[in-house]
């Protein structure tokens, strides 16, 4: 009986010592886990003020770069870019601003210029300033241009200006003229010339 009493002693004991260590397993485990729960928590706010740090930068940087609009001489000097957009923009903006200073350049690209877009944005510029000393500019590339959308465009910005300036040149054009329907707007351009 004696060494019953020492065998389940020594098994209880064993077994409380088994507990023992079982419960502070669970204590250290559950400790680990809220520190890692602290990690994962604190990892992510760093991460979301590192992201609202990168976006807040690079709405200041697009602040920026709008701050400061081009000058009327930038976009006269754009004129004669090589870039086809910049060119674009720039007779737009000389449309807009009905900018006369921008009339010689216009004109050059109308006359010099091989890129139909090109030749049709300066024509587009020149009608809507309205400068009448385009108009042989104009006259020239109604009878000569090759592309019929810079015929077109020609032949709108004279509406625009005078077409009693280009009577002539809107008689040339209409006997070379294949598209029927340019051909019917100078017929009546003509008879509206008459007319008055």
């Amino acid at each position: 009986m004696k060494k019953f009493l020492i065998v389940v002693t020594v098994l209880l004991f064993t077994c409380s010592l088994i507990n023992a260590q079982e419960m502070e397993s669970e204590e250290t485990s559950a400790d680990e886990s809220a520190i890692e729960e602290n990690i994962e928590t604190q990892v992510e706010e760093e991460a979301v003020e590192t992201v609202k740090e990168v976006v807040e930068n690079e709405a200041e940087a697009k602040k920026e770069e709008k701050v400061q609009p081009k000058s009327a001489q930038e976009y006269i000097a754009d004129l004669s870019s090589d870039d086809e957009e910049k060119i674009v923009a720039a007779a737009d903006w000389a449309a807009t601003e009905k900018e006369k200073t921008a009339v010689p350049q216009l004109i050059k690209l109308l006359k010099e210029d091989e890129r139909p877009k090109v030749r049709v944005y300066a024509t587009i510029a020149l009608g809507l300033i309205a400068d009448e000393s385009c108009i042989p500019a104009l006259n020239e590339a109604l009878t000569g241009d090759s592309n019929a959308d810079v015929r077109y465009s020609v032949l709108l910005a004279i509406h625009r200006i005078d077409p009693s300036k280009s009577i002539d040149a809107l008689k040339k054009a209409k006997e070379s003229e294949t598209d029927p329907f340019m051909k019917d707007y100078m017929e009546k351009m003509e008879k509206k010339i008459k007319e008055e």
